[in-house]
């Protein structure tokens, strides 16, 4: 589906956060327009340089309570109508109280992310937000901390932060530039420079009465202690006052303390505040009250940071990348400056520096937050549409286009690609169909066909069940829209898409429209195979239960292994042992199992007894995939390569990060490669800078053409495989089929390919630097091994796995009793 996005602000001078998300939904195919007051700012200056359509609002947001205010809403409800948006997206609370109310009663989605939360730290309003915040649809803490209150007023809340640009907001390598604007603020080689940057917000009425919320007063404070100690310190203030009032309140100020008198430089706003960030050894974010504010973009710049405990400023800082004192206390803040200016003269600030450059990249990085607020967009835009199971295609895809909206769910044969999934005629005389639910994604190539986001889905994956003329239907997640998957799938399979998530939290969004289509797939089966572990196959199991249907299980993995792993964190954790059970049960009623380990997964899900079993590895190479000879050692430096996703930590390539750290810290020469995307991705390449390893580690990201994988296999000296659980990993029984000698940790299958010298426990990157080094000092083991792990790998070469599979599907029972 293609929506329009309304986006309402209340002013287009403070609010860049905005345009990372509004690129991601235009990225998509959204449409977006702004509503913002009259007159020029950046914001207003971004979008239209990214041809987003601004209009002038009818309302000057100010909601004061006199009869003006409310011939305003009027008019603001007349011209948010008259945009036609599928979806209000609001930011900054003047902006949500006037679209909430310009909105009631409409049915329009609505989603209000908070900027930060300051206004709940009024009584009298958070009594008022409590049920306010029931007219949003959706509401998006900027930080955990924001998240929490709105829980806290009963308020379901996700937190996504706004982030940084950590692309643009950098180091600097280049000591020039950091030294002339230092000379240009009259900085002595040497000494400490403090930078903060943020507006001068006059003191509110509601809140910290008096008291300015940025907390320069307090800094002020404070600094004029730590000079005193330190002379030749100096303070640069970056930010002049956020509109007339809080001008007034930055003179008050200014005459109050004096700061020319105590190295204080105070500059007006600026259109670039990152020369000063480069030029500065530290920053201060001392507010009252604040989200994450400029301790992101200090970070991103390899700035350490001093900040307070307020609100969600802790959120920004670990204990090595910089210091929390309590708000308000000035003799706190002094007393920091005093331990960063004694690390500074010692020469160990900039460690601190680098650590926090890593923990803005792993946690916020903004492209990867605005594409979080962008599938909500899309989650409650989808919801306005008609269900998939009701007719209406778009709703079971976010990128649907506006011609796809009438299409129907099913595709393959011309004769049911308009039908209804419940006027599908009953089977007939002739090849079987089968129907295999599966946690696949799938999506549309450039083509319009359908096919998979991972190469390990594509065609080869499928045609085993179209041998002898077979029929296919693959029940899948999946987006349709053109250019959303690369790997097609092979003729005639015909595809119910089931809407798109990803993630435990997408998984909860969608689920109230994938329980009837994953219903739907399994009263319609003629035979039904569930693809085990997953939320498809695991609902379809229940389903089948339910409509006593009989199922086969194909077991690929463990989900205990997963979840106890930490992938989804402690919640994981404490789930595994429960969900370890509701999926042996699953393979324990089903009609026939077949597994891709041999003995591994048999064990921990056993079948019941009497039905058709198999062990085939869904691992099938072709005779091209083979070298035809092992290895000859090749002395040199050393290339690590591992290949997997990085959309979750469970394969493990942060362990080989650091096994490759302690690698050269013992003066072995060796490098690595690491193949693979997604979301985990940002923070893998930020760790290994942060371990040193930029020169020795490259990330390729996804490698979608195979004879470039090939060709890195054999350039290879060793593979790697650190996860955390696995089935039967194709990755490493392909870099076998290449003859690479290889070391992974002992989960699920892996065991049943490696030698057990070279099995390592999971977690543990000193095991693997030692197994890695093992293989690497000792060339006759080295070729032992390649010759040993490539003739294992023709276990699985294609001809006879197939066949295999062939006769355990023959067996497999119909679906109706």
């Amino acid at each position: 589906m293609r929506a329009t996005v309304v986006l309402v602000l209340k002013t287009s001078r403070c609010a860049p956060w905005v345009v990372p998300q509004v690129e991601a939904l235009l990225t998509r195919g959204h449409r977006v327009v702004a509503v913002l007051p009259a007159g020029d700012g950046p914001v207003r200056r971004a979008l239209g340089e990214r041809g987003v359509p601004v209009v002038d609002s009818a309302t000057d947001f100010a909601l004061r309570p006199r009869p003006s205010t409310a011939a305003a809403l009027v008019r603001f409800r007349r011209q948010l109508r008259a945009l036609g948006p599928d979806v209000l997206l609001y930011h900054l609370y003047a902006s949500a109280l006037a679209t909430r109310l310009a909105s009631a009663g409409w049915g329009v989605p609505r989603v209000h992310m908070v900027a930060g939360p300051l206004y709940l730290d009024s009584p009298l309003v958070r009594s008022a937000e409590r049920l306010l915040a029931r007219l949003d649809t959706v509401t998006i803490g900027g930080s955990a901390f924001t998240a929490q209150r709105y829980r806290e007023l009963g308020r379901p809340a996700r937190a996504v932060p706004y982030g940084v640009d950590t692309t643009r907001f950098r180091p600097v390598d280049d000591r020039e530039t950091r030294q002339r604007v230092r000379t240009g603020l009259g900085v002595a080689p040497g000494e400490l420079l403090v930078v903060m940057v943020s507006y001068v917000y006059a003191p509110k009425r509601l809140v910290h009465r008096g008291r300015g919320i940025k907390g320069h007063a307090e800094l002020l404070t404070a600094w004029l202690t730590f000079e005193r100690r330190h002379p030749g310190s100096r303070l640069l203030l970056v930010g002049g006052g956020f509109d007339e009032a809080g001008e007034r309140y930055r003179r008050e100020l200014v005459e109050r303390y004096h700061p020319d008198r105590h190295g204080v430089t105070w500059l007006d706003s600026v259109p670039d505040v990152r020369p000063y960030y480069a030029a500065a050894d530290l920053s201060v974010s001392p507010s009252l009250s604040d989200n994450h504010g400029a301790a992101l973009e200090a970070g991103a710049m390899g700035l350490p940071s001093i900040v307070t405990d307020a609100a969600a400023l802790p959120e920004t800082v670990g204990p090595d990348c910089g210091w929390v004192v309590t708000a308000g206390d000035s003799a706190a803040l002094a007393q920091a400056l005093a331990q960063a200016h004694d690390e500074h003269r010692h020469g160990r600030l900039a460690a601190r520096g680098e650590a926090a450059r890593a923990r803005v990249c792993a946690h916020f990085d903004a492209a990867s937050a605005a594409e979080s607020v962008a599938d909500i967009v899309e989650s409650v835009a989808r919801n306005r549409e008609p269900s998939v199971w009701d007719g209406g295609a778009a709703a079971a895809d976010p990128g649907a286009p506006e011609g796809e909206r009438a299409a129907s769910v099913w595709d393959g044969e011309p004769a049911l690609r308009d039908a209804e999934p419940s006027a599908r005629p009953e089977p007939g005389p002739g090849p079987r169909v089968v129907t295999v639910l599966t946690e696949a994604r799938l999506g549309r190539d450039a083509a319009g066909r359908w096919a998979a986001e991972e190469p390990a889905l594509g065609a080869d994956a499928w045609t085993r069940y179209l041998a002898g003329g077979g029929r296919l239907r693959i029940v899948a997640r999946a987006r349709t829209r053109p250019g959303s998957a690369v790997h097609p799938l092979p003729p005639g399979v015909e595809v119910l898409a089931l809407p798109y998530y990803l993630g435990p939290a997408g998984l909860l969004r969608v689920l109230p429209r994938l329980l009837p289509g994953v219903c739907r797939a399994v009263l319609t089966a003629e035979v039904l195979v569930l693809r085990l572990p997953g939320a498809v196959g695991l609902l379809g199991a229940l389903a089948a239960t339910l409509a006593r249907r009989r199922y086969a299980a194909e077991v690929v993995g463990d989900p205990e292994q997963v979840l106890a792993a930490g992938v989804l964190g402690s919640t994981g954790r404490r789930a595994a042992a429960l969900v370890h059970r509701v999926m042996r049960a699953a393979v324990r009623r089903a009609a026939a199992v077949q597994y891709v380990t041999e003995q591994a997964l048999q064990g921990r899900y056993p079948p019941a007894p009497g039905v058709p079993t198999a062990s085939v590895p869904n691992v099938r190479l072709a005779a091209p995939a083979f070298r035809t000879q092992s290895r000859v050692w090749r002395p040199g430096p050393a290339l690590v390569v591992t290949v997997g996703s990085q959309e979750q930590h469970y394969k493990g390539h942060d362990v080989l990060l650091r096994a490759l750290r302690r690698l050269a810290d013992q003066g072995l020469a060796v490098n690595g490669v690491l193949v693979g995307g997604g979301r985990r991705h940002t923070e893998l390449v930020a760790l290994a800078d942060a371990l040193g390893l930029g020169e020795r580690v490259r990330f390729t990201g996804p490698l979608h053409d195979r004879a470039r994988l090939v060709e890195l296999l054999d350039r290879a000296s060793l593979f790697a495989l650190p996860s955390r659980t696995e089935g039967l990993p194709r990755a490493l029984v392909e870099a076998m089929a290449r003859a690479l000698p290889a070391i992974g940790t002992a989960v699920g299958g892996v065991p049943e390919l490696l030698d057990p010298r070279f099995l390592v426990p999971p977690d543990d990157h000193r095991a693997l630097a030692d197994g890695l080094r093992t293989l690497l000092e000792d060339p006759a083991l080295w070729t032992e091994q390649s010759a040993r792990n490539l003739r294992v790998a023709g276990r699985y070469e294609l001809g006879g796995l197939e066949a295999r599979f062939a006769e355990w599907l023959h067996e497999v029972p119909g679906a109706r009793p």
